[in-house]
């Protein structure tokens, strides 16, 4: 034979709900403003690892490194590009688009054709304190710091570090 649940105790469950919805909520909320970034990719350009429509989730590091993918602010939109190179860093591109860091050839199969671009800044190029060199992994297309308008970044513009894909569903990916 059921028995029915008691009253008092079924209002006591939905307020232990209600409690933990709520700091489920509080939680998601504040790390979502501080830590954790959603993303969406509007640009018509494809690349090999990203494509339109594709919902990126990104985290907030301290720590970037050569080759992470990043998501930063620049005039009023969420851009992401490559870090090929940190403070202190020689970036050299040649003529053909051949991109090199430290007077080292960086292998790069994340790109599907080299280009020189739109740039219009001098190299080899020294990396400024405290800024990050960023290029596209569509070279031939979209502007980054080759460009000086968008120039090298700095920490305060970066939203974080691509850790995951999240939409479409039969291309999710880790970064």
């Amino acid at each position: 034979m059921n028995k029915k649940p008691k009253p008092q105790a079924m209002k006591s469950s939905i307020w232990r709900l209600l409690v933990l919805s709520g700091i489920t909520v509080a939680i998601m909320f504040v790390l979502t403003l501080f830590c954790i970034r959603v993303v969406a990719i509007h640009s018509p350009v494809r690349t090999a690892t990203l494509d339109r429509g594709d919902v990126l989730v990104s985290l907030k590091q301290k720590k970037i490194k050569r080759g992470d993918l990043i998501a930063f602010s620049y005039d009023n939109k969420v851009l992401i590009r490559r870090c090929i190179g940190i403070q202190g860093d020689w970036i050299d591109i040649d003529k053909n688009g051949a991109v090199s860091v430290n007077f080292e050839s960086l292998k790069e199969n994340y790109i599907s054709n080299q280009s020189k671009g739109n740039a219009d800044i001098q190299f080899p190029y020294q990396v400024p304190e405290n800024r990050y060199f960023v290029l596209s992994d569509s070279r031939d297309v979209l502007s980054d710091s080759r460009n000086s308008a968008i120039g090298c970044i700095s920490e305060q513009q970066i939203v974080g570090n691509l850790l995951f894909r999240v939409w479409p569903l039969n291309r999710l990916y880790i970064f």
